[in-house]
C-alpha cells in the first residue's frame, strides 16, 4: 500500500515537470527580441507573428504549472522540517512571482499584439515620438516587472534548494545544482541592465537552464517518491 502522504505529492511532481519542460519550450520558440519597446521592427515583428498570443498563453500555463508544483514541494518541506522563515518566504515569492506573471503574460497575449499592430502603421518619426513617451512609462514597468517577477522565482527555488539540502533522502547534487543554477540565473538577471545582451531571450534562457533542470530533476523526483515509499 502506498503511504497517502506521499501519494498526494504526485500532483507536485507532475506541474513541477510540466511547467518546467513547457516553459524551457515556449521560451525557446519564443521570438528572438532583445526588448519589445526598443525597435520598431520588433513590434512590426510581434504584429505578424500570428502565434505570439498563443505562445504567452502557453508561458502563462507554464508559470502555473511550475508555481504550484512548487507549493506542493513547500507542503513537503513543511511536513519533514516545520515552518522557518526561509521556507516561508520562498513560499511567499513562489505566489508573488505567479501573480505577476499571470498579468504580464495576459498582457502580453491580449493587448500588447494591438498595440504592436498600431504602432507598425505608424511613420517612422510618429513611431520614435511615441517610443519616448513609452520608454519612460508602462512599457519601461512592464519589462522591469518582469525581471522581478523572474528574481523572485529564482531566490525562492534558492531558498527551496537550501531547505532540500537537509533531506537525506534527496540527493545532494541535485540541492547543489539547485543553489547553483538559482545564483547563475539571478546574476544573469541583475547584469542583464547593465549588458544588454544578457536580455535576449535565447542567452537568458541558456543561463537560466541549470536552474529549469532542476525544477524538472526535483518534479521528477517527487513523482517518484511514491515508488520509494510504499508500506
Amino acid at each position: 500500500m502506498v503511504r497517502k502522504d506521499f501519494r498526494d505529492l504526485r500532483w507536485a511532481g507532475l506541474f513541477l515537470l510540466l511547467g518546467a519542460l513547457g516553459g524551457g519550450v515556449a521560451t525557446l520558440l519564443h521570438p528572438p527580441y532583445l526588448n519589445t519597446v526598443m525597435g520598431r521592427h520588433e513590434l512590426v515583428a510581434i504584429a505578424h507573428t500570428g502565434y505570439y498570443g498563443l505562445l504567452h498563453w502557453a508561458l502563462l500555463a507554464a508559470d502555473l504549472f511550475m508555481g504550484f508544483g512548487l507549493v506542493g514541494l513547500f507542503l513537503y518541506l513543511l511536513r519533514e522540517r516545520g515552518l522557518s522563515f526561509p521556507l516561508l518566504s520562498a513560499f511567499a515569492l513562489n505566489l508573488l512571482q505567479m501573480a505577476l506573471w499571470t498579468g504580464l503574460f495576459v498582457g502580453e497575449a491580449t493587448s500588447l499584439i494591438q498595440e504592436a499592430a498600431a504602432y507598425a502603421a505608424m511613420t517612422e518619426e510618429s513611431y520614435q515620438e511615441l517610443l519616448a513617451i513609452l520608454n519612460a512609462s508602462r512599457a519601461s514597468y512592464e519589462i522591469a516587472l518582469g525581471y522581478v517577477a523572474m528574481a523572485m522565482l529564482w531566490v525562492g527555488t534558492l531558498l527551496f534548494s537550501l531547505a532540500l539540502l537537509t533531506i537525506p533522502s534527496y540527493p545532494r547534487v541535485l540541492a547543489q545544482l539547485g543553489i547553483a543554477g538559482s545564483l547563475l540565473a539571478l546574476l544573469a538577471q541583475g547584469a542583464a541592465p547593465l549588458y544588454p545582451i544578457l536580455g535576449h531571450i535565447r542567452i537568458m534562457a541558456l543561463l537560466q537552464g541549470p536552474g529549469g533542470a532542476w525544477l524538472f530533476l526535483t518534479g521528477l523526483w517527487l513523482f517518484l517518491r511514491t515508488k520509494e515509499t510504499k508500506a
